[in-house]
């Protein structure tokens, strides 16, 4: 698997090639914690973000239509930190609110 290009890789990945998933995770995983490490300085996040990617891209395997893996991996995260901020600060004025509402 290691001598497979990207878009051999995605031919594997789609027809459910596990083997073929765990060299693009092998290959991809580590760079895309960094780039999200770089943006978002919380390591259990950051871990929880790669994850997500990841399911989405198995869960997707069958209707991806993907010309650059690393470029879609990279979007992917960039995504999910945009949604976690997102979410994050939905939280926050949800809690305030709460507050205010206990007072």
């Amino acid at each position: 698997m290691q001598n497979l290009n990207s878009s051999e890789l995605l031919e594997k990945f789609a027809v459910d090639d596990i083997l073929a998933f765990e060299e693009i995770y092998n290959r991809y995983s580590k760079q895309m914690f960094l780039f999200a490490m770089n943006v978002f300085k919380e390591k259990q996040v950051c871990e929880d973000i790669i994850q997500n990617v990841f399911i989405d891209f198995w869960s997707k395997r069958k209707t991806l239509q993907v010309t650059n893996l690393k470029a879609y991996l990279f979007q992917s995260v960039k995504y999910q930190i945009f949604n976690h901020i997102r979410n994050r600060k939905l939280s926050f004025q949800d809690l305030t609110r709460l507050n205010v509402i206990d007072l």
